[in-house]
């Protein structure tokens, strides 16, 4: 892809920490972790080589790095939040709560999905507690 091809990746290490960065050219520059492993850390030694696979020179060569970091990017709890509060998923949501009997516009049900993605409902929490919205 074209994305692929303008991107550039990063190795920084200081022998114990490993990180590779994601570069994007562009104003401002858009620079993502994709791999961070501490060889001196807790994890598992097998988790910490698995993790280091990806700078091996094969890796290199099939890009696995570029498959990581895309992984990553598009698993990031920013980019689930877009999913979540897309127009997609607030229909489906405004649907599901009328077939439960409560009725909302899509602005009210982006709302929602917006404080539900910001930790600002919890589960079981009753909808009353929102104004601008009717039963039945």
């Amino acid at each position: 892809t074209t994305e692929s091809m303008n991107s550039r990746g990063m190795i920084l290490t200081h022998g114990a920490q490993w990180q590779t960065h994601h570069l994007m050219p562009g104003l401002p520059v858009q620079i993502d972790l994709a791999l961070d492993t501490d060889l001196l850390g807790a994890d598992q030694p097998a988790r910490k080589a698995d993790a280091l696979f990806h700078l091996t020179r094969e890796a290199l060569k099939c890009r696995r790095i570029y498959d990581l970091w895309q992984a990553k990017r598009t698993t990031a709890p920013k980019a689930i939040a877009q999913i979540l509060s897309s127009s997609a998923v607030v229909t489906v949501v405004r649907k599901e709560l009328g077939r439960q009997g409560y009725r909302a516009t899509d602005g009210e049900v982006g709302e929602f999905v917006r404080a539900a993605i910001c930790g600002g409902l919890s589960v079981g929490r009753n909808l009353d507690d929102h104004p601008g919205t009717t039963r039945g």
